[in-house]
């Protein structure tokens, strides 16, 4: 049987191990930007959605006309390095994203059985 010291080094060699695998971390003001992170999607074109993203340090942009990001996080937060430029990259494309699947409809629009309702049937009642 092993003493709870023991199994408590052995799960924090885990958790130390686990973040030496190449996980990015960003630091807090950008962490904190990607949170106030706010998304508005604007009337589709012909080349397809348009996604507007407001940001805290990064201003205002149209996500899907924005071939530059890269250089704006860049400006924004010098002290990031590419890994970590590149995850805030993932990141706004997955807010964006997020905010294009909860504009669009899931399907076709539902009928009422209401809607449905033929008005050239008349009603037959009894007489009492």
């Amino acid at each position: 049987m092993e003493g709870p010291q023991s199994y408590l080094n052995r799960v924090l060699a885990k958790k130390v191990s686990r973040k030496a695998k190449g996980v990015v971390t960003l630091p807090t003001p950008v962490r904190a930007a990607l949170e106030g992170a706010r998304c508005m999607c604007r009337e589709a074109t012909d080349k397809g959605s348009r996604t507007l993203v407001s940001m805290p340090s990064l201003g205002h942009f149209i996500f899907e006309q924005t071939p530059d990001l890269s250089e704006r996080i860049q400006r924004a937060w010098p002290e990031l390095d590419a890994a970590q430029v590149a995850r805030v990259e993932r990141d706004i494309k997955g807010i964006a994203l997020a905010a294009i699947a909860r504009t669009k409809p899931p399907g076709p629009p539902r009928r009422s059985w209401a809607m449905d309702w033929d008005y050239s049937h008349s009603i037959n009642t009894r007489d009492f």
